[in-house]
């Protein structure tokens, strides 16, 4: 017979499991924001990197990011925006947002300021959401600025979550609180420090929110491998608005080569001798071509998972754990021995860090390795990856390309031409000759780039059947040879602005030529 008493008790902590259970369900509902004084971020980025991927933080602030112009600062899954100092080291604020996340830049500190701050709009289903990062090197800088773009942000949306170092410690002076009160933003925690030394304990870095009832959860860690600064986050109440990210591929590796040479055969190619328009042959090849592409290649769509370091092994995770555990010990007894203990692990992970890094990249950036290996191996890294926080208008930039005129071709009506002089009075005249297969499949050969403009056709796949289509190919061009005509459809071609800066006038227009067109003109080049 079972006792009454285990099954009440048994009864009792299935219960409490349950409300456990859904109390993490609604703290795990909402904008999940932190915050940590890096005390500069570049040589800690490869431990940020490691603590927040994966993770369900939705935003990251960091104050005292010491970032310059050319400073790496991309973590796998986050956007970033961010305002450096310029002129003096140290300083600078940062926001990283999670890339699902519908955001943008509102406002950021002028370059020069005392004050740094900057501020994002983040989109939520009921309303918008104004999340700021600042940082305060002193206690005596007039924060006068910063409380007018409270006061302009408030007024557009009434949820704002400020988050930053302010060099005041609440622990001692309401002054920061007093002034924040009249805006409608008050403090999430005036009682816990967040900064630690050998000798003191305050609290400076703080969340200003509009609506204290919306904080569902809100705590600190220590951030030892970062700063003296605890690391503070937050569940505000809300629900952001997530759009995953998806990457798009064609899967080369799983064509059906035997399908693939049957759905070939099928075609009847043939058709091309019996027409004669040099379009309709184009178009009768691509159609075909392009079919044949999408049939056996199919796009293929997957969202981005976000990965773990392969060079942050177990070691080094054990590593953190344990000082991550002395660090917590010197925080409550305060002895110097134990301090002494924590710098020395401190240390230890910074230098096992390094060297892993140093021995799992240094084959990657081998100089003897092959250039297009080589920087996709640095594309991975992140090296040369830029995330524009300023949208440029379309419209805009189309204008500026299609008015545009080129450099020294203003009076390009005044050019003589061949055709203004009767044809009795030329001194010869120019006929091209008929390619052979060999020449094109030459010229073809010779095309090392893999972009895909307006015609659809891939480079990659168009090589794989070139035994079944040359001769075809090779028809159409010697078509355009004798007819003298150049293909209309190949007048046009996919251009990709490329930003220098953000401005319609910073942009290169990069023009992608329709693959065949390409190889015409290498044979053009032959005579």
């Amino acid at each position: 017979m079972i006792d009454p008493n285990v099954r009440n008790r048994e009864s009792i902590a299935e219960f409490s499991n349950q409300s456990l259970r859904s109390m993490i369900q609604v703290l795990s509902t909402g904008l999940k924001v932190c915050h940590i004084n890096a005390q500069s971020l570049s040589p800690k980025l490869d431990e940020i990197r490691y603590l927040f991927i994966n993770s369900k933080i939705d935003v990251v602030c960091v104050s005292e990011t010491w970032f310059s112009v050319d400073s790496v600062c991309c973590v796998e899954g986050y956007n970033v925006f961010r305002c450096n100092r310029t002129g003096r080291v140290g300083g600078g604020v940062a926001i990283f947002t999670r890339n699902e996340l519908h955001c943008k830049l509102i406002r950021k500190s002028q370059a020069g300021s005392d004050l740094e701050y900057v501020f994002v709009e983040i989109r939520c289903n009921n309303n918008k959401i104004m999340l700021g990062s600042v940082f305060c090197p002193h206690r005596n800088i007039d924060i006068s600025p910063l409380f007018s773009v409270l006061d302009e942000l408030l007024y557009v949306s009434p949820s704002v979550i400020v988050a930053g170092d302010f060099n005041n410690n609440v622990l001692k002076s309401s002054e920061l609180t007093h002034r924040m009160a009249p805006l409608g933003l008050f403090p999430v925690n005036t009682l816990t420090p967040t900064h630690f030394t050998k000798d003191n304990s305050t609290l400076l870095d703080l969340f200003f929110v509009s609506h204290l009832s919306k904080v569902l959860l809100y705590d600190q860690l220590p951030a030892s491998g970062f700063s003296r600064h605890d690391l503070i986050y937050l569940t505000f109440e809300c629900r952001p608005i997530y759009q995953p990210s998806y990457y798009s591929f064609r899967d080369f590796k799983n064509v059906d080569r035997r399908q693939l040479e049957i759905d070939l055969n099928n075609i009847e190619w043939f058709r091309i001798y019996g027409i004669l328009s040099v379009d309709d042959q184009i178009s009768f090849l691509q159609t075909n071509i392009n079919y044949l592409y999408d049939l056996h290649v199919p796009l293929t769509i997957k969202q981005f998972r976000r990965k773990n370091q392969s060079w942050f092994n177990n070691n080094i995770k054990a590593l953190i754990r344990e000082r991550n555990i002395a660090y917590k010990r010197w925080k409550l007894f305060r002895l110097d021995e134990l301090y002494h203990a924590y710098k020395v692990l401190r240390n230890r992970v910074i230098s096992d860090i390094r060297e892993a890094k140093k021995r799992f990249y240094a084959p990657k950036l081998d100089p003897s390795l092959a250039k297009n290996e080589l920087w996709k191996n640095l594309k991975d890294i992140g090296v040369g990856k830029q995330v524009n926080e300023k949208s440029v208008n379309c419209d805009e930039l189309n204008k500026k390309f299609t008015s545009g005129t080129i450099e020294g071709l203003e009076n390009s009506s005044n050019v003589s031409h061949l055709t203004d002089y009767p044809l009795n009075e030329l001194p010869s005249r120019f006929y091209f000759s008929a390619v052979d297969e060999a020449d094109v499949l030459e010229s073809i050969l010779a095309i090392k780039s893999n972009s895909v403009s307006i015609d659809g056709i891939h480079p990659v796949f168009l090589k794989a059947i070139l035994p079944y289509v040359l001769k075809y190919i090779t028809h159409t061009i010697n078509t355009i040879f004798m007819s003298g005509t150049f293909p209309s459809v190949w007048k046009q071609t996919k251009v990709i602005p490329i930003p220098k800066n953000r401005d319609c006038d910073d942009f290169r227009p990069i023009a992608i030529l329709p693959f065949l067109s390409k190889a015409v003109e290498k044979l053009i080049n032959m005579y």
